[in-house]
């Protein structure tokens, strides 16, 4: 059984589907470079933590994440990704690619002197080493890494990893959701926010992908903390938008405006055009007319109570839903 359709018959509040696209607002734009926004979003977070623990990458842990910005810089693009100092003295690069060109492992190479050249007296080592490390998307296909180069005099090695080729650690996973909803309070890791929010990408179909990224946006919603829960829910979806399918779209879509929260965030962190306001509108009016229904026919008042606060409706709005109910 699908997250989709165990989600809507086994959850006590079911998914409301709007219908046509246009109600669901504005139509939503996102930067394209969404994976790198993502990962340096999350660098930002990594001091005193292994920064790709969950990719299986062992290292030391980070002491500064340094800045990339380089002199001489040809394009808009023409920037590493992200560069950590390690604790032992070392400097990990991690470059995120969504696509392959032939020539990217000339640009990796080149990131790497000149960042190197630039940041090696920051360590106290006399001659520390710089890992380069390149992260791959599942829309990138195996066979067209290049992560070498050679040249005579030049060489060049990075470390590939692959996202669908990662063990998805299911049972890691699993553990992870049953403590969010076993303890709306807990506190979550670094390290399990990141599993939480690449737990997605570690499958190699788009199915797979879209009903992953659901299943833990909906888990989601039971944490009490709604910046937590925005920030979180917000780079899933920016993450794997671009893999998901239109009807996907549309039902992570109607959870993210359920809260209140993730307009900020995705605005403040993505430069996203939401169209925030028409959606919860049209959302509240449907759920408006289910807690009607709901009242009705004589639902649990568990599943009553939960309607309300996803509709947010006031005690003069509750009282209308029942006069409508008791309504022929």
């Amino acid at each position: 059984m699908s997250y989709f359709s165990d989600l809507e018959e086994g959850c006590p509040c079911s998914i409301i589907i709007i219908g046509e696209e246009r109600i669901m607002g504005k139509e939503r734009k996102i930067h394209h470079n969404n994976m790198d926004i993502v990962q340096r979003l999350m660098a930002e977070t990594m001091k005193g933590f292994e920064p790709l623990k969950v990719f299986n990458y062992r290292s030391k842990k980070v002491k500064e994440v340094l800045s990339t910005d380089m002199p001489k810089v040809e394009t808009v693009d023409d920037k590493a990704d992200t560069l950590y100092l390690l604790e032992d003295g070392d400097f990990l690069h991690v470059e995120y690619q969504t696509t392959v060109k032939k020539d990217d492992i000339f640009r990796f190479a080149s990131y790497s002197l000149r960042l190197y050249n630039k940041v090696r007296e920051k360590s106290e080592k006399k001659n520390p080493n710089l890992q380069t490390v390149v992260i791959y998307s599942p829309s990138v296909r195996e066979e067209d890494i290049i992560p070498s180069l050679d040249i005579g005099s030049l060489k060049f090695k990075s470390f590939p990893i692959h996202l669908k080729n990662e063990l998805k650690r299911q049972a890691e996973f699993n553990e992870i959701v049953n403590k969010m909803r076993g303890n709306p309070n807990i506190s979550l890791s670094k390290e399990e926010q990141m599993r939480l929010i690449y737990q997605p990408l570690f499958n190699s179909e788009r199915k797979e992908i879209e009903m992953d990224a659901y299943y833990i946006i909906r888990s989601l919603q039971e944490l009490a903390d709604d910046s937590l829960k925005a920030h979180l829910s917000g780079m899933i979806y920016v993450l794997v938008r671009r893999f998901l399918s239109e009807e996907g779209d549309r039902k992570i879509w109607e959870e993210l405006i359920k809260m209140s929260t993730v307009e900020k965030e995705l605005k403040k962190i993505f430069g996203f055009d939401a169209g925030f306001d028409e959606g919860k509108q049209e959302m509240k009016e449907s759920i408006f007319k289910e807690l009607v229904s709901a009242i009705k026919e004589g639902e649990s008042d568990r599943f009553i109570q939960r309607l309300i606060r996803l509709g947010d409706f006031t005690e003069q709005e509750v009282h209308e839903a029942f006069k409508k109910a008791r309504e022929r």
